[in-house]
């Protein structure tokens, strides 16, 4: 999968995917996330949202977020990325999705930009493993 010029992706070293999407500076959105995906027992797709009990910050302003803490609507887009990157590639479950944190920005943080975020971090995932059977765009 080609990405766009603001789309970034990584595999950490724990084997987690970071992705950033958009750009604060044009208006049109940003988010920023880190997950794990993991083969999962079962014919769904599981959806972890992580928590740190000790985390204290503000959910809507500049600020790692713990997955388990950002906005429903986030991660309602976040889902929606990740089930259409796996159905793309013929993949209905049989995997978890854990959001480790996310990048939210008061002004900047659009569903559309998690929705993309999900998606990437998944047809990444799926082309680094060799998975990949079509990347094509949401």
């Amino acid at each position: 999968m080609k990405l766009s010029k603001h789309d970034l992706f990584a595999l950490t070293a724990q084997g987690y995917c970071v992705v950033r999407t958009g750009t604060q500076t044009n208006c049109g959105g940003f988010a920023k996330i880190t997950a794990a995906i993991e083969v999962a027992v079962g014919d769904a797709l599981l959806f972890v949202w992580q928590d740190h009990p000790d985390w204290q910050g503000d959910p809507f302003h500049h600020a790692e977020v713990p997955g388990a803490r950002i906005e429903e609507v986030l991660k309602e887009a976040v889902m929606e990325g990740v089930t259409v990157g796996f159905q793309k590639n013929g993949i209905r479950g049989g995997y978890r999705f854990t959001l480790i944190n996310a990048g939210v920005h008061a002004v900047d943080g659009y569903p559309s930009r998690f929705r993309r975020a999900g998606f990437v971090a998944v047809v990444k995932w799926l082309e680094n493993k060799g998975l990949l059977r079509c990347g094509g765009s949401e």
